[in-house]
């Protein structure tokens, strides 16, 4: 997996909050506004915030739901793949 964190830094964040208790980074890139979520490796996009911020409920709600469709084990399993990514990097 890519170091997600040598790759933000040529950004600099206009917002970073929190979204369900995640940590959720808003950046703009060309004419794009890009929300990342980078615990699970999400990204949406838009042409305005608030555009972005609604496609991130869309990516969220399709991962979700995929979880929901796996065993048990194998969602914990990839929970647990992308917390260790996320630890890994940083």
């Amino acid at each position: 997996m890519e170091n997600w964190q040598e790759e933000l830094s040529q950004f600099d964040p206009i917002r970073k909050d929190t979204y369900a208790g995640l940590s959720r980074l808003l950046f703009l890139s060309g004419n794009q506004y890009v929300v990342f979520i980078p615990s699970l490796n999400l990204t949406a996009y838009g042409n305005t915030a608030s555009e972005a911020d609604e496609m991130l409920q869309v990516v969220i709600n399709d991962y979700v739901e995929n979880l929901g469709l796996l065993t048990k084990e194998e969602a914990v399993q990839e929970l647990k793949r992308h917390s260790r990514a996320y630890h890994n990097n940083g």
